[in-house]
């Protein structure tokens, strides 16, 4: 009767119900009775009561701070038909709302509390002294941090409500959204990476995992929500909340985590195929240009400064045509100023003399640093790599117009470091620069641009002269740090990219440069170039002689004989080259089969241990069952025992004997088996039985003996007092008998003079009778009736004496031979009889027929 009531509970009288709980300050028993209504197995039409009790479940779970996980799992399977998909948004929305409202609540408490001990009570002062604590972060940790807690974990339930559906993903990432921000406020570091961040990406893996059908209908959704621009479309939502991720994670100065944000973001650009607003993609590359700062990776730091300023460009070209007032329009000139200073100044902190040649270049050559260009390239959104002097070159060409916008002080840096390097006054001409640098807040670069001057003066001093003394390199790099120079000197040394080549010498204290004209580097470039001109200079010379004539044959005959050759020498480089590119496909499609093949082995071992721990779990819940059934058997059995043990008990208090032995023993605990139980009492009750035996055959043997000497006392009495009774008797005989006779011949009188008295109507009676008779004999109706009747009668006989049914008696058993011929002689006379007999009836009895069917 339980879960038929359960199931059929109407959610108006569940929410009465719990809050007559709650008002009773009964809420454990209102969370039951309100988790009742929805855990019911058959599906029920939703209502707006239901809404209501999921509320009022919410407001008192967020009360006691319980779980709420199972309830909103409950909720979302309870409304899973597409009309009931607003409901579970908002219940999610009213879950956070409570629990916010709590964390203000508590809040609010805790600044109260703390004003109420900024008196230094001498208990304040205690607890300081023996905690080591302030009263600030205990009073935290006592009010703020259990709810805080409670709503981290109240934000993963209801991400993860909406995980794997797509229908409240738009739900799903304005929750994401707001997750963040509370981790940010209430720095929730674990919990941000933890639970947050695993969730948003658990969910786009999901979400990704779509047939082809499906993610072109997706595609073509977002495609025209971006069409019809609105801050809550899916594809802006998720966005939104990746780049609050992405602010989160920098603010946390959790890098991997900003990363991964990035790469995400980008994988969405590139998965719906949309462009997206400037909006979206300002605050993206600044926090792209900080992950790159912060990794040391100069080169891409610049070039995302660069994207965000053609981003803004853009945007502020748009904001221009709305915007009239003056001093908007010049906060947004000296923002882009600041921009533009920016850009160039990381643009030149990328440090020329390390870095390496470009390798995408030839497309058969597999590097990890290709990869991973490659890879950042396309976090931007480029194709091509850039480098140091790609980007100068846009600098001054077409981007001319950031270095246009540049300060005074940055042109000027650039052409002292870029332009003309000059080591010896080099040095006071960018220590200003350093120092206006720190003043407008751009001070990070300083450091970098530092040694970038460094590695320019070197470079510079080192086509200049062959000796240097330590001393003097110091005095025209004072603006860097001394004891960093050498290190920076043996760094420009191995790098092939500065031409610089340099020895140590720390007894003279001086440096030693290698001549340029015999450096190896030079000299494979320049050598070729030589000859060529000195090729050219003879063969103008040798033009006009006939020895120039004959010596132009043979240059022409071996430059066929070179063209042969380096044709041949193409062919097979381009054979091998082919035959390389086979050999790399061969091995790619066979690493694609390995991979694929170890994919498929892991969603078999997935597979297998899916299966292995589900069989697990019913297996374990089996023997669960099991366990539990023997338990409830046992139960049953004790209290089979105890039920028989009571029974025995109140059988054997009936009987009238002692039990106090017994009960004692069962109220120490004494296991007392059922059956020993009945025998013991059947021994009692036997030795009852023969006790109470001997005491009756006592008492009986006691009254005899007294019941006999009364009886001879009391026998002649008893004679005398039937004999009595018997004279009495007599007298009563006699005395009714003569009343009887006397009454007896008073009804003879009676009825003597009553038949004198009626005999004289008997003639008159003959006479009528034998006229009513001679009537009837003469009706044809009446005759015919009667011979009707006398033959039913007969056939009726017959078939009764043809089913053997007419058993006669002894009496009539003997006479039956004589009635048969009686019968056999007097048909006609019986016929004649019978039809008298019935119109006698018919006379006597009137129109009521069957009466005299019954009387004859």
């Amino acid at each position: 009767m339980a879960s038929y009531n359960r199931n059929n509970m109407k959610p108006d009288q569940v929410i009465i119900k719990a809050e007559e709980y709650i008002k009773l300050d009964k809420k454990a028993l209102a969370l039951q009775k309100l988790k009742e209504l929805f855990k019911v197995r058959a599906k029920k039409n939703w209502t707006e009561d239901h809404e209501k009790a999921m509320k009022l479940l919410v407001r008192t779970s967020i009360s006691m701070r319980k779980n709420l996980k199972d309830d909103l799992q409950s909720y979302r399977y309870f409304t899973r038909e597409e009309k009931e998909k607003q409901t579970l948004q908002n219940i999610l929305d009213y879950v956070v709302k409570e629990a916010e409202d709590q964390i203000n609540k508590a809040e609010n408490k805790q600044d109260e509390t703390e004003i109420a001990v900024d008196d230094e009570s001498p208990e304040s002062l205690i607890m300081k002294a023996v905690c080591g604590d302030e009263s600030k972060d205990r009073i935290n940790r006592e009010v703020l941090t259990p709810w805080v807690r409670y709503l981290s974990e109240c934000y993963k339930n209801c991400l993860d409500c909406c995980l794997k559906n797509p229908d409240h993903e738009d739900t799903f990432h304005r929750l994401a959204s707001k997750a963040f921000s509370f981790a940010r406020r209430h720095k929730q570091k674990i919990a941000f990476k933890n639970n947050f961040c695993r969730l948003v990406r658990e969910h786009w893996i999901n979400m990704g995992l779509l047939n082809a059908t499906q993610s072109q209908e997706r595609l073509a959704i977002v495609a025209k929500q971006q069409k019809e621009p609105s801050p809550n479309n899916k594809f802006n939502l998720m966005v939104k909340a990746l780049l609050d991720q992405l602010d989160v994670a920098v603010a946390f100065d959790n890098w991997l985590e900003a990363y991964k944000a990035i790469e995400e973001i980008a994988a969405r650009f590139e998965f719906f195929k949309v462009k997206p607003n400037p909006e979206i993609m300002i605050p993206y590359y600044t926090q792209l240009a900080q992950i790159f700062w912060v990794s040391r990776n100069w080169l891409f730091h610049a070039y995302a400064l660069i994207k965000l300023f053609d981003t803004k460009k853009d945007q502020e070209t748009l904001e221009k045509k709305k915007e009239k007032d003056p001093k908007k329009l010049e906060a947004l000139a000296a923002e882009r100023q600041n921009l533009a200073n920016k850009v160039v100044i990381a643009v030149m902190c990328i440090p020329f003399w390390n870095q390496d040649k470009p390798t995408c270049i030839t497309p058969f050559i597999t590097d990890p640093q290709r990869e991973k260009a490659t890879k950042m390239i396309s976090l931007m959104g480029s194709t091509k790599p850039p480098t140091r002097e790609s980007l100068l070159n846009d600098l001054r060409g077409k981007n001319a117009a950031i270095f246009e916008l540049t300060s005074p002080e940055v042109k000027a840096f650039y052409n002292i470091v870029e332009r003309s390097v000059q080591p010896l006054n080099l040095a006071d001409k960018v220590t200003p620069v350093f120092k206006w640098l720190n003043e407008n807040n751009l001070g990070e670069y300083t450091e970098d641009l530092q040694l970038v001057s460094a590695v320019s003066v070197i470079v510079a001093t080192s086509k200049v002269y062959s000796t240097l003394s330590l001393d003097s390199l110091r005095h025209m790099c004072r603006f860097y740090e001394k004891m960093d120079l050498e290190s920076l000197l043996v760094a420009v040394a191995r790098s092939p990219s500065a031409h610089v080549g340099l020895c140590i010498d720390h007894q003279s204290s001086s440096i030693k440069f290698e001549d340029a004209n015999i450096s190896p580097d030079i000299l494979s470039s320049t050598l070729p170039m030589l000859r060529k001109r000195l090729a050219t200079v003879n063969r103008m010379l040798l033009a006009e002689t006939p020895e120039g004539e004959v010596q132009q044959k043979k240059i022409v005959e071996r430059q066929g004989l070179l063209l042969k050759r380096v044709i041949h020498g193409l062919e097979e480089e381009r054979n091998a080259i082919i035959k390389r590119k086979d050999i790399i496909e061969y091995k790619k499609v066979k690493a694609e089969e390995a991979a694929a093949q170890h994919k498929q082995d892991i969603i078999e071992k997935h597979e297998a241990e899916k299966t292995k721990q589900l069989n697990e779990e019913k297996k374990k819940v089996e023997e669960e069952r099991q366990k539990r059934a023997k338990l409830e058997e046992e139960e049953k059995k004790r209290k089979k025992n105890a039920d028989q043990t009571q029974v025995v008990i109140k059988a054997l208090k009936q009987s009238q004997i002692k039990t106090a032995a017994i009960e004692k023993k069962l109220n120490r605990g004494e296991k007392m088996d059922t059956d020993a139980l009945m025998e013991h009492g059947k021994k009692l009750m036997i030795e009852a039985k023969e006790k109470a035996e001997q005491k009756r055959l006592k008492e009986w043997h006691n009254v005899h003996w007294f019941e006999r000497a009364c009886r001879e006392l009391e026998a002649p009495m008893i004679r005398e007092s039937h004999s009595k009774r018997l004279d009495a008797l007599k007298d009563a005989y006699e005395t009714r008998k003569q009343n009887t006779l006397n009454q007896m011949k008073k009804d003879w009188e009676e009825a003597y003079a009553n038949k004198n008295r009626l005999g004289r109507m008997e003639e008159y009676m003959e006479s009528f009778f034998e006229e009513v008779m001679t009537k009837r004999y003469q009706d044809p109706k009446l005759i015919a009736r009667a011979e009707k009747h006398v033959s039913d009668e007969d056939l009726h006989k017959e078939m009764m004496a043809k089913a053997g049914r007419g058993e006669p008696s002894s009496s009539s058993t003997s006479a039956a031979p004589k009635a048969s011929a009686a019968a056999a002689s007097s048909d006609a006379a019986g016929s004649e009889k019978k039809n008298v007999a019935f119109m006698e009836d018919n006379w006597r009895s009137g129109p009521n027929r069957t009466a005299s069917t019954e009387r004859s």
